[in-house]
């Protein structure tokens, strides 16, 4: 019984891996702008093609359909020149975490941002005094496939061990799963 479980959950999860294999080649065709699933006013899900040099593309969550995922891009140039203040959360190389809060002149708060880089996982929180949220969360399909695939090699090293522990004419022993 717990074999033919694991047997059905190995074939559940390879097909949802060539399914995430399809999505990353289809990925690069579309514009998440345009193509999305919204599943509410401020929660849409899409694709979009490799981003910062992955080799899949990405699936993508984000909160606003008019701008569509932030991708990286200039958000504000202050007159004045004064830094934002910023508090690194940890940095290693090209990846970390970071949040940075942008002061006008007279010391209010423009906006401010929590960001977060790790290979493969992308995120961007913006708060914008006076106009609201804008967020993104990337997820490189590379790392949904390596989830999905997991499973369905396990099941083919333990169906390898049956092979070999057999032997070429007997039936012998099974594996532990049953």
């Amino acid at each position: 019984m717990l074999r033919r479980g694991f047997n059905g959950i190995a074939l559940v999860s390879a097909v949802l891996l060539v399914l995430a294999a399809g999505l990353a080649a289809f990925a690069s065709h579309l514009d998440p702008r345009k193509h999305h699933l919204s599943l509410s006013n401020a929660f849409h899900i899409g694709l979009i093609h490799a981003f910062s040099g992955q080799w899949t593309g990405s699936i993508v969550f984000f909160n606003d359909p008019d701008y569509g995922p932030y991708t990286g891009s200039i958000i504000d140039v202050g007159p004045d020149g004064r830094p934002a203040a910023s508090q690194v959360l940890w940095h290693v190389g090209d990846y970390g975490a970071v949040r940075r809060t942008r002061f006008d002149s007279q010391g209010e708060w423009k906006h401010k941002m929590t960001a977060w880089n790790s290979p493969g996982v992308y995120y961007r929180h913006f708060v914008f005094r006076g106009r609201g949220v804008l967020w993104t969360v990337m997820v490189s399909l590379g790392h949904v496939m390596i989830f999905f695939g997991v499973l369905p090699a396990l099941w083919a090293v333990l169906r390898l061990r049956d092979r070999w522990r057999r032997g070429p004419n007997s039936k012998g022993v099974r594996s532990p799963i049953h």
